[in-house]
């Protein structure tokens, strides 16, 4: 007498919570759905997440999104029975980053001042730049960043951040 086992169907998703996050990646998605056990991969328009995690339920995974262009992306997840039919997940262009404070607002030459910028969706922040010589970034939020000044020649200089696509007016 055999024991016939059915195949394990390939995984469904039923939602996504939440359903857009930003386009800089980092947001906590949970997966409900299906058959995930088992689940290796959760691709969101061809980047894959991170940190993926599935509840042994098999009707939950976690995962972190990661970067991608602003816009609707399909997502799946995979197991060894095969890819998901996909959901959408939405990345929303973060806004441009922008600088409305500076303390102190002098240093020495020599450099070496911690200086607090403040502004707006600063968290993306990439470089900042003293006169045209980078600072040191020690850390950033959304509506902050910590850095160290660059040495450089007595005198006014113009401040500013950029997030690799976005450079902010200068201070």
């Amino acid at each position: 007498d055999e024991t016939v086992v059915p195949p394990t169907p390939p995984p469904t998703i039923t939602k996504l919570i939440p359903t857009s996050g930003p386009d800089t990646g980092g947001t906590l998605v949970d997966v409900i759905g299906t058959d995930l056990t088992g689940a290796t991969a959760v691709d969101f328009g061809g980047t894959a997440g991170t940190g993926l995690t599935v509840d042994p339920s098999g009707g939950l995974a976690t995962v972190t999104s990661p970067a991608h262009t602003a816009g609707p992306a399909p997502v799946t997840i995979t197991t060894p029975a095969g890819a998901s039919a996909a959901k959408t997940f939405t990345f929303e262009a973060a806004g441009a980053p922008t600088l409305t404070g500076i303390d102190p607002t002098s240093g020495t030459a020599a450099g070496g001042t911690y200086v607090i910028l403040t502004g707006t969706n600063l968290a993306g922040t990439t470089g900042v730049d003293f006169g045209g010589s980078p600072a040191t970034i020690i850390t950033t939020t959304d509506t902050a960043l910590l850095v160290t000044t660059p040495a450089h020649a007595a005198g006014t200089v113009d401040v500013t951040a950029t997030d690799g696509a976005t450079t902010t007016d200068p201070l």
